[in-house]
């Protein structure tokens, strides 16, 4: 709903009470960052964020993977987390750098012998994953509904 929109229907409403912050905002961070884009980390309510980076004497696995470019702070706490045995989820906007943090997941879960189903919303984008990811990790499937290929592979695109 555009802004103007929004606007007419507050003035057209004498009982219209702006939604105020939910308490559920108290869990988030803010990441430092350039003024250009903002990255929250949430937390659930009651959860201890554990101090990080862990000493190198409690994770004895190197990293997974490296990039060639610096990370953004969004995809270093989501890679920090993961490191930690953390479950992430990342939302973020269209080339914000989401799969990166996918590819490092999935490097990790490789190194440790275990199978990953990544899964999208469309078949053309399944397709586009697929192809990056079997150039990257090779033993990559595809399950779009109407293509199968390579359907016990270690890591398998899913529609």
């Amino acid at each position: 709903m555009s802004s103007l929109k929004r606007k007419a229907l507050e003035d057209s409403n004498p009982e219209f009470v702006p939604p105020s912050k939910s308490p559920r905002e108290a869990a988030v961070v803010r990441l430092d960052e350039p003024a250009a884009c903002l990255h929250d980390v949430s937390y659930p309510d009651g959860y201890a964020v554990p101090t990080r980076p862990r000493p190198a004497s409690e994770n004895p696995k190197p990293p997974a993977r490296e990039f060639p470019f610096e990370l953004d702070p969004f995809q270093l706490e989501a890679i920090k987390c993961l490191d930690s045995g953390e479950s992430v989820m990342v939302s973020a906007h269209t080339s914000a750098g989401k799969t990166v943090v996918a590819l490092y997941a999935i490097a990790m879960s490789l190194r440790d012998q275990q199978r990953v189903i990544y899964t999208s919303p469309i078949k053309a984008l399944s397709n586009q994953k697929y192809r990056e990811f079997k150039e990257e990790f090779s033993d990559v499937g595809l399950m779009t509904g109407d293509v199968t290929i390579e359907p016990n592979a270690s890591c398998l695109v899913d529609l």
